[in-house]
């Protein structure tokens, strides 16, 4: 199995096992090509959430990123996700997972910072911490 799908499927089965833990019941589109990997019912609210696997973004790992967009590999054109497709990204990165809203993210990659060196302005960071 090739290292890339071996990763997105413990995601996914990560997702799956934190929302069943929480008391959630988690449902999976039956064909391939949906926009949203699970849908979670949270008290009557259904969500569409989107799993993604976050790569570190410096040596350091104070940050890592994940992709807010879906490729075609046959094509190469990517499509980035909006709200009208799926309400959250379920990422996990370094054995912890995140729930991030998708309006929050971009066309296509998105950073979470775990620390930084920097006391300066961090009022412009997205800390990964909001999001566990």
């Amino acid at each position: 199995m090739q290292e890339n799908i071996k990763k997105g499927l413990l995601t996914e089965l990560r997702c799956e096992l934190d929302f069943t833990n929480l008391g959630y019941v988690v449902s999976k589109p039956i064909t391939a090509d949906s926009r949203y990997d699970y849908i979670v019912d949270i008290n009557g609210k259904l969500l569409k959430i989107q799993c993604k696997t976050g790569a570190a973004y410096d040596t350091e790992e104070t940050a890592f990123s994940f992709l807010c967009c879906s490729t075609n590999w046959n094509t190469k054109s990517l499509h980035s996700y909006n709200k009208d497709e799926i309400d959250y990204y379920y990422i996990v990165f370094k054995d912890k997972s995140y729930l991030f809203p998708v309006e929050l993210g971009n066309k296509k990659t998105k950073i979470l910072r775990l620390s930084t060196k920097n006391k300066g302005n961090q009022c412009t960071i997205t800390w990964a911490k909001d999001y566990e």
